[in-house]
Order: C-alpha cells, then sequence, then structure tokens
C-alpha cells in the first residue's frame, strides 16, 4: 500500500515515516507539508492512503473533501 503524508510539522513527519518503515507492505509515497503541495502530489502519485493534517494552514475541510472526491474513482467506495 502507498501512502502519503500531508503535515506541516516535520518533526511528525520525520517520525511518521520510521514507523512506517516498520510495516510489511506499507510503502511511502511522499510527503508535502503545505495544501497546494499536497494535492498536487496527490493527483501526481495517486497513493492508496493520506495521511491529512487537517489542521494545516489552509486545510479547510471542505476545499479538501471536495480536491479529493474528484480524485478518488467512485468504484472505491
Amino acid at each position: 500500500m502507498k501512502v502519503f503524508i500531508a503535515d506541516d510539522s516535520p518533526l511528525f513527519v520525520e517520525r511518521l515515516t520510521e514507523l512506517l518503515r516498520d510495516v510489511p507492505g506499507v510503502k511511502l509515497a511522499g510527503q508535502a507539508g503545505d495544501v497546494s503541495e499536497s494535492v498536487r502530489c496527490i493527483r501526481q502519485m495517486k497513493p492508496d492512503a493520506v495521511i491529512l493534517d487537517l489542521q494545516m494552514p489552509g486545510a479547510l475541510v471542505s476545499m479538501f473533501s471536495v480536491r479529493f472526491v474528484q480524485i478518488i474513482p467512485a468504484s472505491t467506495f
């Protein structure tokens, strides 16, 4: 499973990356520290899962919901 981390805390991203490295079958697809880069990378990389900091500056829940619904194929639900 490819996992993408969207968080503006370098320490959190570093620790989470260390934890995910030890999980069998999980590969870090990438990470970004702001909303616009996160959306761009997620669209490009198409990860299986996203760990998202909803309190990241600019990460309004409604904006992310609208953008991610456009990314996720309906057949995944």
